[in-house]
């Protein structure tokens, strides 16, 4: 395959199934984890087709909102799939990678507007060096506490076994974007009970990253390695 388009022979198809020029494309909408438009950075696959099905054995697509990894079967014949999607949403931030967790109620989820301003603020932060030196990977919470109030809290682990936590928010409609979130006094708060669900995972995730042989493919492992439930 060249340029998007079939060419030559494939096993289990007629040749008046392979038409000059035609597209070999799969569609997929990923609308409900982020906003329209998807930029990647790279696509890994691999594939074996025969009988005129392509059996899709890894596929993974790698951009700065997300992870996505496909695995199934696709009729190329009757253009029909079966396919298996795993999409986890990160945050890539220079060389910072982060994974992304929302936490609200069900019944008020965090709207897709206000994550794509949230992350847009934290991406023009990253390019004029306002969040400073983060670290290599991490997590962003973002929480939405009642009706119009968010935490945005980006975690990044340092120096192998600490935690580092800068805090933005955006207070109602008055607050256009997320800002450095003002903390005074000696005694400061860190994570409320509910976000802790998320850092609990995490710590457990970066155990277990911390133990392994921290190449590659444990880096991977971890950014797959999140959690999606109650808290």
């Amino acid at each position: 395959m060249r340029g998007g388009q079939v060419y030559g022979t494939w096993p289990g198809l007629e040749r008046d199934q392979l038409w000059q020029g035609r597209d070999l494309a799969v569609t997929t909408d990923f609308r409900d984890v982020f906003s329209k438009g998807f930029q990647f950075d790279r696509i890994t696959a691999a594939a074996q087709v025969q009988g005129g099905v392509m059996k899709l054995q890894e596929f993974r697509m790698r951009g700065s909102a997300a992870d996505v990894e496909m695995k199934g079967e696709t009729d190329l014949a009757r253009e029909t799939q079966n396919l298996q999607v795993r999409v986890v949403p990160s945050l890539a931030l220079g060389d910072t990678i982060l994974k992304w967790y929302d936490v609200a109620l069900d019944e008020e989820p965090v709207p897709l507007a206000i994550r794509a301003v949230a992350r847009r603020c934290l991406r023009d932060a990253a390019r004029s060096g306002e969040l400073g030196t983060l670290g290599d990977l991490g997590f962003v919470i973002l929480h939405r506490c009642g009706a119009d109030f968010y935490f945005l809290l980006v975690c990044t682990w340092r120096n192998e076994n600490e935690l580092w936590e800068t805090v933005w928010a955006k207070n109602g409609e008055g607050d256009v974007l997320f800002r450095p979130w003002p903390l005074e006094g000696a005694h400061r708060p860190t994570f409320c009970v509910w976000e802790l669900g998320a850092v609990v995972h995490e710590r457990e995730a970066w155990t277990r990253y911390l133990l392994s042989a921290r190449d590659e493919s444990a880096r991977h492992a971890y950014l797959r390695d999140c959690y999606s439930g109650v808290v």
